[in-house]
């Protein structure tokens, strides 16, 4: 019994300590995207500097999303210039979200990170020290008025995946797996699904999911299905 309340109390505070205040950085100095260097090796730069990306600080998060949209740009006319027609897709999360900084307002990283760790627990999963170290943290800006505290581990092949209102603590009440399978169910049949990419947004203020669902080449159609977060109701597809 002993034993179990110390391994408990050492994953709290393991789940508080890793997530200390972040530091400001400088942005790396990295060649430029040419023919011979691109964004995936970019990338593979900056994980070589600064560890997997798991494990950035959220400034170094933020900085790599604010610099994404010219990045992803420049990657694109790389490719164009080669004769590639696919548009690029980017490291799941840092490509499809937008990634800020808590204001004095939000739930502070290392509550934050805590509470997540008490989700993943709610949803089965049994934490050891080495998987705590291993929670994707990232704070998602998309709704700036609505902030997100977005939390990944994958535990013996199983994923969990926790989405909470930055602001007051309110978890996603549905699976986003589930809600991205609903999503995807609403699509036109005849569509070529394995072509298309998901993008899952928890919409706290509306109780609600956006799923959006990109094709890998340009000019080809797009859908977006929003759903109940507490139902999984359909309540739209475009």
């Amino acid at each position: 019994m002993k034993r179990t309340v110390a391994l408990l109390l050492l994953l709290v505070l393991l789940c508080t300590a890793s997530a200390l205040a972040d530091e400001p950085i400088s942005p790396p100095e990295l060649p430029q995207l040419t023919s011979t260097y691109s964004l995936s090796q970019f990338y593979g730069d900056l994980e070589r500097q600064w560890g997997h990306v798991n494990q950035w600080t959220l400034e170094q998060k933020a900085w790599l999303s604010g610099e994404l949209d010219k990045l992803v740009s420049q990657e694109n006319a790389r490719r164009e210039a080669m004769g590639a027609d696919l548009t690029t897709r980017f490291a799941y999360p840092l490509g499809i979200y937008q990634h800020g900084l808590p204001d004095e307002t939000a739930i502070d990283q290392a509550t934050a990170r805590s509470m997540a760790c008490d989700q993943f627990m709610a949803q089965g999963a049994v934490l050891s020290p080495d998987d705590t170290a291993d929670i994707g943290f990232y704070y998602l800006v998309d709704d700036p008025e609505h902030p997100v505290w977005y939390h990944a581990v994958s535990i013996d092949g199983t994923a969990y995946r926790t989405y909470m209102d930055a602001h007051t603590g309110k978890f996603a009440s549905a699976s986003v797996f589930d809600v991205t399978d609903k999503a995807a169910a609403q699509l036109p049949a005849d569509i070529p699904l394995h072509l298309y990419g998901a993008v899952a947004f928890y919409r706290p203020a509306d109780d609600q999911w956006l799923v959006q669902f990109h094709h890998v080449l340009p000019n080809q159609p797009q859908y977006a299905v929003t759903l109940s977060d507490t139902t999984l109701d359909v309540l739209n597809v475009q």
